[in-house]
């Protein structure tokens, strides 16, 4: 049917016109992600979004992916929001111990049920992006 020069050939000619394709996608892909992590009215958007959230549930549910320093740890509140932790603050965890963020806050409360509390800064990562993002706005005019 075909002899191998023409395969070859056939091949070549479809991988390149496959690179034309792709190779544009990839860029305007990066571009788009890009400008979305450098957003100021969408981080302020989620920042803000966050904050104004409130809960005060119990925890009825502990999830751990695996037994390693990196693995994904979070518990489940009796109004079936998760909440991911740091190891240390999850094996501090019981079941029935209480978690409740105040609404403009960004820090939760974990009551244990020794009556100590923990404190945790939930939106630190959203608030230094939205800050940086705001000094740069800030410079810039």
């Amino acid at each position: 049917m075909f002899d191998k020069k023409e395969l070859a050939a056939q091949e070549k000619a479809v991988n390149k016109k496959l690179l034309l394709v792709a190779i544009p996608i990839v860029i305007l892909l990066i571009i788009i992600g890009k400008w979305q992590s450098n957003s100021f009215p969408l981080a302020q958007k989620e920042y803000f979004k966050e904050r104004k959230i409130q809960y005060s549930e119990e925890v009825i549910k502990k999830f751990e992916e695996g037994n390693y320093p990196r693995a994904h740890r979070h518990v489940t509140l009796s109004d079936f929001r998760q909440v991911w932790l740091l190891e240390s603050t999850y094996n501090l965890i019981a079941l029935g111990d209480s978690v409740f963020k105040k609404k403009n806050s960004d820090s939760i409360y974990i009551k244990l049920q020794n009556d100590s509390v923990i404190i945790i800064d939930r939106l630190k990562h959203l608030r230094e992006h939205y800050n940086e993002l705001l000094l740069q706005k800030n410079e810039s005019n």
